[in-house]
């Protein structure tokens, strides 16, 4: 088994679901860090949710983060504990704005 740093993924939210990640077939993600950086003059809220993608959808029922309300020109480091997804596992979100709100995820791969 090889274990390397995730290449940091940096992805711009839509006002529909974006993907942010989907771990690939024969990996597994450990995510250690998500920022979410608002870069616009006014506060905007977002969703972050974690799914199997071959089995599901984003949804009330897996999000992380639901209608958070961000600052205008913030950045958060999100809490939560590492996360070890399985390969397939899908990780997206959304905003009240496009191009506005930047998701940055860290972590691990496993091969």
């Amino acid at each position: 088994m090889a274990i390397a740093a995730l290449t940091p993924v940096v992805v711009s939210l839509g006002t529909t679901d974006t993907t942010i990640l989907t771990v690939p077939a024969g990996e597994t993600y450990r995510l250690d860090g998500i920022l979410v950086v608002n870069t616009d003059s006014s506060a905007h809220t977002f969703r972050i949710h974690l799914y199997d993608g071959a089995t599901g959808s984003p949804a009330q029922g897996n999000a992380l983060y639901y209608d958070v309300t961000i600052p205008a020109n913030e950045t958060w480091s999100l809490p939560f504990g590492p996360l070890v997804l399985p390969a397939g596992w899908k990780l997206s979100g959304l905003a009240d704005i496009a191009g506005m709100v930047n998701v940055i995820i860290t972590g691990f791969t496993q091969s």
